[in-house]
């Protein structure tokens, strides 16, 4: 298992280097300095993306978790395919660096901002790439990343964020294209970046968001945020430790009804206590 871990997590990060060097910059329609070409949509994005934030904040608040996956599937429609990613999270920080007095910058605050209250929710409901990860991910195909591996790879994601960071800014220019899956939604992109995409929802099929997991540094940076969150998974006396939420949750964000960061506010954890411990609150 490990083994097989190790090369798929090698297999991923080969696809994401070679479509970093080998795509041009902007390729994709968030692409680093694309999204000043498609200033005159941004409006559009933020008010769609708003609306996506507005219903998921609802869906948490009246905990309507079952909806989650409609959420996922609309948003592969609207924000992926329709409106090409709205913001590509491989591309996000970088863009924002350059782009920091445009309006892009407004479409790129709108979900830390969403995640200063709610956690990791926008990649949990809301980002096009994690829908797609998740609408291929099936329970019966899933497997289990073993627990010390899992919290090694974390950190991937974390080291690609000052990575892409600080480069983009010595350099004045974005570090690379990076976009993975977005080549999906816009037919736009070398024959490397398809690669890189359709390899990336293959490894989904098997091993739950594992780009959101370990790779994504627009994800890196929401859960660093997630650890202010307002809102998030609590436990209260009634806990009996039976672990069925360490189980349940596919990110490995929960130990005994205490979650992490990285947790997405998917609500499964919730749903699965048999003592009804666990909940969303302040």
């Amino acid at each position: 298992m490990t083994r097989k871990m190790i090369f798929l997590l090698v297999f991923m990060s080969s696809l994401v280097a070679v479509t970093a060097i080998s795509q041009p910059a902007g390729t994709d329609s968030e692409g680093p300095l694309q999204a000043r070409a498609a200033t005159e949509r941004i409006g559009t994005k933020i008010a769609v993306v708003l609306v996506f934030c507005a219903v998921t904040i609802t869906v948490i608040l009246t905990k309507s978790f079952k909806y989650r996956k409609w959420i996922n599937l609309a948003s592969v429609i609207v924000l992926g395919f329709v409106l090409g990613s709205v913001l590509s999270p491989s591309n996000a920080v970088q863009n924002a660096l350059i782009l920091f007095n445009t309006a892009f910058l407004i479409l790129f605050l709108i979900p830390l901002v969403l995640t200063l209250f709610f956690g990791r929710a926008y990649c949990g409901y809301i980002c096009p790439v994690g829908s797609s990860q998740e609408l291929v991910s099936f329970k019966k195909t899933r497997r289990r990343v073993p627990q010390k591996l899992d919290r090694i790879l974390k950190f991937v994601k974390y080291s690609l964020l000052l990575f892409v960071g600080v480069l983009t800014i010595i350099r004045g220019q974005p570090a690379g294209n990076m976009s993975m899956i977005t080549p999906l939604f816009t037919f736009t992109g070398i024959a490397a970046a398809f690669v890189a995409s359709i390899g990336l929802i293959a490894v989904s099929v098997f091993y739950y968001r594992p780009y959101c997991r370990y790779i994504c540094p627009y994800g890196a940076l929401m859960a660093l945020i997630a650890k202010l969150s307002i809102v998030r998974v609590r436990v209260d006396d009634s806990c009996i430790d039976c672990k069925l939420c360490n189980k349940e949750c596919w990110m490995s964000a929960i130990e005994s009804g205490h979650a992490d960061q990285d947790c997405i506010m998917c609500g499964d954890c919730i749903e699965v206590c048999p003592e009804d411990s666990l909940e969303m609150r302040r």
